[in-house]
């Protein structure tokens, strides 16, 4: 792609100006590099480093990283400014892996505010998730059914990596996602003996697996809440399942090499080097940028040795393609970070155009007021699930309070909806299981927000709330209520705590 002077010379200008404001050259940023121990010469700045900025020439990613490290300014926001949206790999990770059930990275991992890290509001029910849980989020794939229908494909699953004790066959299962030789597999898991595993199905003709633990299979933590799709449900097949099987025994990432780290992550989703070619091609359309896309050859070059890419573009796209979390990929090649309690960079002023005004990273619309959804699942997850979606123009995500009743709140019910408003005819036809059904969101007269499948017979608009545990069913004149809209996917619990 053709250089822009103009844009080249203003991001070193501002590059300039920031370490000038902390008092700090190239050669002093060098010595702090040495004297904190990361003295490679990738991490150390060229002399020419201005001289390369004006040129257009990108800085490689262990440079960037030692900026953000000796400067207190975030990885995510000098990216940014030297022309890398890293939200990208959030939005492409979500949208491009469709197959195989495939770990995503939302962005809020790369800012100071982890997830969750505030303490739960006080309108928050008692069962939320509690601050500091460690998780982990994954897309469920078509060809993953073993826990279909309570886990839906195409789902979003968040994972609490502290709940990785499986019960002992016969005890009731809860559901976990696992690492084992064919793949990811959201199932329900039980010990057949101390060093065993069985993974079963819950609805369909999938075979059961049995695996030693470690070796064979990583319990990587129970799924704690699901972002479920409710329209176009399909309907996942054995045979697409994959029956490639992975070398034994399994390793964690951070006993891995840097190019073992790779072919692990690309074997887990069960991806060949020209499926993840074609991927990347996708990625650089959607970027409009020819530089994301990745060779044949270039892809096993990167499983053959320990050193990272030299363009930070391949990076992003290794990380989109692999279901790989950046922070992780970073580590593994010897590059550490702590974002913990670094802070955005300063705006540009505006004469600093073509730059954008402000070069801090911008999070989607802020959610964290909506009670439990920023404790199940970060928000640019959530806006990455919804801009994957063929009519997502029309939709919009309402907070669902469920009408009290004075029983306690069954598991399964909704906390979050995404509601097309554009859909407000009732279908006319029959559905042979609970989960086929459409769902529409109903407001009565009074205000009162009701969530379910609809009829209308005899005057009367009957909503069936049905859950996993119980259901509900509630009766208005159809002159008293109106229908917001279809609803196509909910954020709920799913676990019990």
């Amino acid at each position: 792609m053709a250089v822009d002077r103009a844009r080249s010379a203003n991001v070193a200008t501002h590059v300039r100006r920031i370490l000038v404001e902390r008092g700090l050259s190239v050669s002093d940023l060098n010595a702090l590099s040495a004297a904190q121990g990361h003295a490679s010469p990738t991490s150390r700045l060229p002399h020419a480093f201005f001289s390369m900025l004006k040129k257009g020439i990108a800085p490689h990613v262990s440079e960037v990283a030692a900026l953000s490290n000796l400067t207190n300014f975030l990885l995510i926001d000098w990216l940014a400014l030297f022309g890398f949206d890293l939200a990208a790999i959030t939005r492409l990770q979500v949208k491009l892996h469709t197959r195989k059930t495939t770990l995503v990275m939302p962005t809020e991992r790369l800012l100071p505010l982890q997830i969750p890290r505030e303490p739960p509001p006080e309108s928050a029910a008692s069962d939320s998730v509690p601050p500091h849980r460690p998780l982990l989020f994954a897309k469920v794939g078509m060809s993953d059914g073993m826990a279909f229908p309570a886990i839906i494909p195409g789902s979003i699953v968040s994972i609490d990596t502290a709940r990785t004790e499986v019960p002992l066959s016969g005890q009731p299962c809860a559901l976990y996602l696992v690492e084992h030789l064919r793949g990811l597999s959201c199932c329900y898991a039980s010990k057949i003996n101390k060093h065993e595993v069985l993974l079963t199905p819950r609805y369909l003709p999938y075979p059961c697996l049995r695996y030693r633990i470690g070796e064979q299979a990583i319990i990587l933590g129970a799924i704690d809440s699901e972002l479920r799709p409710l329209k176009h449900v399909t309907v996942p097949h054995p045979a697409g399942a994959s029956l490639i099987e992975r070398h034994s025994p399994l390793r964690p990432s951070r006993a891995q090499s840097l190019s073992q780290f790779m072919r692990s992550s690309r074997e887990r989703i069960g991806l060949r080097f020209r499926e993840a070619k074609s991927m990347t091609e996708s990625i650089a359309l959607e970027m409009g940028n020819e530089e994301y896309a990745i060779a044949l050859g270039s892809l096993s070059d990167y499983e053959a040795a320990d050193a990272l890419p030299r363009h930070i573009s391949k990076i992003i796209s290794l990380c989109i393609i692999y279901g790989i979390d950046l922070i992780e990929y970073m580590a593994a090649a010897g590059i550490l970070l702590c974002e913990d309690h670094k802070t955005a960079l300063p705006p540009c002023d505006a004469s600093d155009a073509p730059l954008p005004s402000a070069l801090c990273a911008q999070q989607p619309p802020d959610l964290r007021s909506w009670s439990q959804s920023w404790y199940r699942l970060p928000v640019s997850l959530l806006h990455a699930f919804a801009e994957a979606l063929p009519d997502h123009s029309s939709c919009h995500w309402m907070r669902y309070v469920r009408p009290a009743s004075g029983e306690p709140q069954p598991p399964g019910v909704p906390e979050i909806l995404l509601v097309d408003k554009n859909d407000t005819q009732f279908e006319s036809a029959t559905w042979a299981t609970m989960w086929q059904r459409p769902v529409y969101l109903v407001r009565h007269c009074s205000g009162r927000l009701v969530y379910g499948f609809c009829t209308i017979a005899d005057g009367l608009l009957v909503v069936h709330e049905e859950t996993a545990a119980a259901s509900r069913v509630e009766s208005f004149s159809r002159y008293d209520a109106e229908v917001i809209g279809r609803v196509v996917a909910v954020l709920r619990a799913v676990n019990d705590r």
